[in-house]
């Protein structure tokens, strides 16, 4: 009986060790998503200044001539 409890308690921790690493590997990877939206977040925004930029000059320039 007490080895059957021993296997048991080998398989149920080798069953949670893989589960943990499982996690990581989905941490990591929700990691890598949520880097990836910032990354093309911060592209947006850079396109938005840059067309807002370009409308103030636009502008400058229209009230100039």
């Amino acid at each position: 009986m007490s080895q059957r409890n021993s296997v048991t308690a080998k398989k149920s921790s080798a069953l949670e060790r893989d589960r943990r690493i499982s996690l990581r590997f989905e941490d990591v990877g929700l990691k890598a998503k949520l880097e990836q939206l910032a990354r093309a977040e911060k592209r947006t925004l850079s396109a938005q200044c840059e067309l807002q930029l370009a409308r103030y000059v636009e502008e400058a320039l229209f009230r100039a001539a």
